[in-house]
């Protein structure tokens, strides 16, 4: 679900080591230089922002409140941060951290210099992560510190394909985000019965989850009974049924993220997109093909049309960041993979009704664990 982004991030994301341990990362950091020949690089760029730090913080637990940041990471030693400012914000970011080397970041290519005059037993070739979020004019200049022989590796492909797997500690704390996003999508639809205002019953599950450690949470809604999806722009102060909303959680640093819609009266598109999100998670397993899973979906909402918001994508994975790869779309070749969570959807409308359902999975060998799900 694309929504609405926090320009200032104001919840926590100091590090936690009972959550998340420093020996957590450093698994994390030799598990992907597992991947990399030591041929191609001998340390890691990572760039990351307040709205695109996946990379940087799978690998340092690390967030961007405000601007961007850096970090390097070598194959052998401790990772740097390289962060924006002045050194008088040290003492706050180092507890966004494991890691409390910190260093100012003023030029990304004399940065990376620097780096490598004050490591002289590194080569000077390098592998980049996240440098998708960055300015071309930014990234130009980093790669200008690299010599024409040893231009960096772009391996972000390498780090996502490590990150779709989720390890232990990260299913934790989907599984806690899944419970939170429960009880703010029960508050939504008590709201909702009990006739309170469109702002107020969202507000009211926005505050629940927050008030159980939710780090940050997105909504999106609807006042055309579920047509389109809209963000807070000002108060509404009457009440809706149906009320369709999109809400996206961030606990511990993952996403969770669900589709629902209440409703006090009948509703039979409601009802045949729930049968079908039933359906599309009993077949959700490993090698299944998202093209496969997408007809599923069609055929269970007939007579009804997919919803156009929805269209012929069923989901995606999640994480770290709210739209991770694959993106599973009816005439893409994605597949789903074992150990790996996703964010199911299914839509439909006969032009009058329309619903909206999503469910958050883990998918396994022979089937999947329906971690939450609106249906």
């Amino acid at each position: 679900m694309l929504n609405m982004h926090s320009l200032l991030l104001v919840g926590p994301y100091d590090w936690d080591p009972e959550l998340m341990p420093r020996a957590e990362f450093e698994e994390r950091i030799r598990a992907f230089w597992a991947r990399i020949p030591e041929s191609a690089g001998s340390f890691a760029v990572i760039y990351g922002d307040s709205r695109h730090h996946a990379e940087i913080a799978y690998l340092t637990h690390f967030v961007p409140k405000v601007r961007s940041a850096m970090a390097i990471v070598p194959r052998e030693g401790e990772p740097v941060l390289l962060l924006p400012g002045s050194r008088n914000s040290f003492s706050s970011a180092e507890r966004l951290s494991c890691f409390k080397n910190l260093d100012l970041l003023t030029d990304p290519a004399k940065a990376v210099d620097k780096w490598v005059a004050d490591h002289p037993g590194n080569a000077k070739r390098g592998v980049l992560l996240g440098t998708a979020a960055m300015r071309p004019q930014q990234y130009q200049q980093l790669l200008a510190a690299f010599p024409d022989n040893a231009a960096p590796l772009e391996a972000s492909h390498t780090l996502h394909s490590l990150m779709r797997v989720k390890r232990p500690r990260e299913l934790t704390a989907i599984r806690r985000g899944c419970e939170i996003l429960s009880a703010a999508a029960g508050v939504l639809a008590e709201a909702q019965r009990s006739g309170a205002q469109v702002t107020a019953a969202v507000l009211e599950a926005e505050r629940a989850a927050n008030a159980m450690g939710a780090q940050d949470v997105r909504s999106l809604f609807s006042l055309d009974g579920g047509a389109t999806l809209r963000p807070f722009s000002s108060l509404i102060e009457r009440a809706v049924d149906p009320l369709q909303v999109c809400m996206a959680v961030l606990h511990a640093g993952y996403w969770v993220e669900g589709s629902v819609l209440c409703s006090n009266k009948p509703h039979a598109v409601r009802e045949r997109v729930g049968a079908a999100l039933r359906a599309l998670t009993s077949q959700a397993k490993a090698g299944a093909k998202a093209g496969d899973l997408a007809s599923a979906v069609t055929a269970a909402i007939k007579p009804y049309k997919p919803h156009p918001m929805i269209g012929a994508c069923i989901g995606n994975g999640i994480g770290m960041a709210l739209e991770e790869a694959p993106r599973l779309d009816a005439k893409g070749d994605a597949v789903l993979e074992a150990g790996a969570v996703y964010t199911l959807c299914a839509g439909a409308t006969d032009g009058k009704q329309h619903a909206m359902l999503s469910a958050m999975v883990l998918v396994g060998e022979s089937g999947c664990e329906v971690l939450w799900t609106a249906a």
